[in-house]
């Protein structure tokens, strides 16, 4: 975990001490919940999408996008009802643009439909039940544990 990700985890955890010390038992708590939200998707962007980045020759072993690989070239998982190009870069630079927690989500449930599930599969064949748990559409899989932190 790096540091960015800690200080979404760090202001999550203060906010909702100091809202439950100085404010009202009706107090949102969702603000709480957006640190938390943003350090699932930092750590899935750092580890799952980087990975299938990987895997189609777009990122090197430091996340960083391969040289040669022309930027505007899209590389496109099918997520549900959304197209998602791994390719993306950030507006005005070289670097990839990091993916939303909605379409990480959609790109896990529909892994065996847009060869998510078989390109992840090497990485855990000898921990079947990593494999299972990220792969898994019940509420015990990590599809449905992202929906309930969005």
């Amino acid at each position: 975990m790096d540091d960015e990700t800690k200080s979404f985890l760090v202001s999550a955890e203060t906010v909702f001490r100091f809202a439950g010390e100085k404010l009202a038992n009706d107090f949102d708590y969702s603000l709480c919940g957006c640190g938390l939200w943003k350090s699932v998707e930092r750590e899935l962007n750092s580890s799952l999408i980087w990975y299938l980045r990987r895997v189609r020759n777009i990122a090197d072993n430091n996340r960083k996008p391969i040289a040669d690989i022309n930027p505007s070239a899209r590389v496109d998982y099918e997520a549900g009802n959304a197209t998602i190009n791994l390719n993306e870069r950030q507006r005005g630079s070289i670097e990839f643009e990091g993916k939303m927690l909605g379409n990480i989500e959609w790109l896990i449930r529909t892994a065996q439909d847009n060869n998510v599930g078989r390109e992840i599969k090497p990485v855990f064949q000898n921990d079947q039940q990593i494999l299972d748990f990220i792969l898994r559409l019940d509420e015990h899989g990590l599809a449905y544990l992202i929906k309930q932190v969005r």
